[in-house]
């Protein structure tokens, strides 16, 4: 097993941040482009519907991009199409450049047993959707609202959102757009751009990419981490040998940690050897994706976060929404 020793803490934190994004070497151009360009370092956006400071995946954007505005996400979403809705570990914002290793997933889900059993029950439901949207173009749910009375007393908007969120999740339909925060839902194949790979990955393709990324949001990690991006043990392990025989990979410990095996790549330990120290703060989202690994941030920045709007009011210490500050 190929090792590097032992590093700082100090320098664990520069790995994170580097990846993160947020040590000052990531400049991101202005406009869509560089909203893209966050999208595909990160590997998702986290979108949330909580606004009280401001919703999460603007909040996060934000963050990593200087005169950042909404508008260059909905463009780089329904105009340059760079970026696509999905599920990673949350519903996010996903580079397009991943989406053949997203479509087994949605493959899997068309073949639950519940999805079948709902598909079946409400057949003629999504059968008018489908064909709705096919001879329309994007459509939103409250686009279906007044069907009621031409369809029978079967029709009201909960079904036919069921519709729109099952042939979504089935990679039949895509978010073609957001207008106020609704999604509009289209055909896939007038949604993706013309090339997009959208050949299934194999499981052991997955799972390369997927240690890939954990590494892109992470820069040092655990099994823990790791499993974020990819569940199948077995794969998990196979990727992460594969990587550590080729020495892309290394085992490193942190002085003074005597937690479970950490891993890093070696392009990025060698990259922050060269990182100038630089000194700035950053007001994040409780849904950024340096914190969103509660376990992980307190390990390598001592940092103990819980977001207590979730947590009953007297529970609380800090407030129903405090930001952490980096």
């Amino acid at each position: 097993m190929s090792t590097t020793g032992t590093i700082t803490i100090a320098r664990a934190r520069r790995l994170a941040l580097r990846a993160q994004g947020l040590d000052g070497t990531f400049t991101p151009p202005p406009g869509p482009d560089g909203t893209a360009a966050i999208c595909e370092r990160l590997g998702y956006v986290q979108i949330d519907t909580i606004s009280v400071v401001e919703r999460a995946h603007h909040h996060i954007l934000w963050t990593r991009q200087r005169d950042y505005t909404e508008h260059d996400l909905d463009h780089a979403l329904a105009r340059d199409r760079r970026i696509f809705e999905g599920w990673s570990h949350a519903a996010s914002y996903l580079p397009t450049i991943d989406y053949r290793y997203y479509v087994a997933s949605m493959h899997s889900h068309a073949q639950r047993p519940g999805t079948l059993e709902w598909i079946k029950a409400n057949q003629d439901v999504v059968d008018h959707v489908r064909d709705r949207i096919r001879a329309e173009g994007a459509l939103c749910a409250a686009d279906f609202s007044g069907d009621g009375n031409r369809r029978g007393p079967w029709w009201d908007w909960k079904p036919a959102k069921g519709a729109l969120e099952t042939l979504f999740s089935n990679g039949e339909l895509m978010i073609s757009e957001r207008r106020k925060f609704q999604r509009f839902y289209d055909l896939t194949e007038r949604v993706l751009p013309s090339g997009t790979d959208t050949t299934p990955a194999s499981r052991q393709e997955r799972a390369r990419w997927a240690l890939q990324r954990a590494f892109d949001q992470h820069g040092i990690a655990a099994n823990t981490e790791l499993r974020v991006w990819n569940r199948h043990a077995e794969s998990l392990a196979a990727a992460l040998a594969e990587a550590m025989d080729d020495r892309s990979v290394v085992e490193v410990k942190l002085r003074g940690d005597d937690g479970s095996p950490l891993y890093a790549r070696t392009k990025d330990l060698e990259a922050t050897d060269r990182t100038p120290r630089r000194k700035a703060a950053h007001l994040l989202s409780p849904f950024d994706n340096l914190v969103i690994r509660r376990g992980w941030v307190q390990r390598l920045f001592d940092f103990d976060y819980t977001i207590e709007c979730y947590v009953p009011a007297p529970k609380r210490q800090f407030g129903y929404f405090c930001l952490p500050v980096l």
